[in-house]
């Protein structure tokens, strides 16, 4: 059963949503265009306006030029340095290198005394492992200790080293 095409509820609804589309792409959007470029036109013209002074940035530029004097009347041209304090600058920055080159020799030669230990304490475990008899108590002991390490070897320094303290 058809519908003549004038009572069909489908058109009536697709000319109504023709009408609705056809009217919102009229003039309307010109309008809407020519506002928006008008508002874009007016803040463009406030940005350009020169900025007005206000109370609270005259007393941040005054104390900002007051610590610009201090600093200033602090820090002497390389003229007015005499050789007396050139020298004594000079001194303290020697001084200063000279310290951390002490500073990074001590380091370096703690790190070489630990590395030193280490490679002892490695061979001592090592040692102690071949001597090791699996049988024994402490050997039995030592198996079940180990069973929490990667390496047996691990275990052993481990064991050697709170021996030792």
């Amino acid at each position: 059963m058809t519908h003549p095409p004038e009572n069909d509820p489908i058109d009536s609804v697709l000319a109504s949503l023709t009408n609705q589309y056809q009217k919102k792409s009229t003039p309307k959007k010109d309008n809407q265009s020519e506002n928006l470029l008008a508002d874009i036109e007016a803040q463009f013209k406030q940005k350009k306006a020169p900025p007005r002074p206000s109370p609270k940035s005259s007393g941040v530029d005054d104390a900002l030029a007051s610590l610009t004097q201090n600093l200033q009347s602090k820090i002497k041209p390389r003229e007015q340095i005499s050789n007396h304090d050139f020298e004594e600058i000079k001194r303290q920055e020697l001084e200063a290198q000279r310290k951390a080159k002490a500073e990074a020799r001590k380091k370096e030669e703690l790190a070489k005394a630990e590395a030193k230990k280490r490679e002892e304490l490695t061979i001592k475990a090592q040692r102690w492992l071949k001597n090791l008899n699996p049988n024994s108590d402490e050997g039995f002991w030592f198996s079940q200790f180990a069973m929490s390490y990667d390496s047996k070897l691990q275990a052993a320094i481990d064991y050697l080293k709170a021996l030792e303290n």
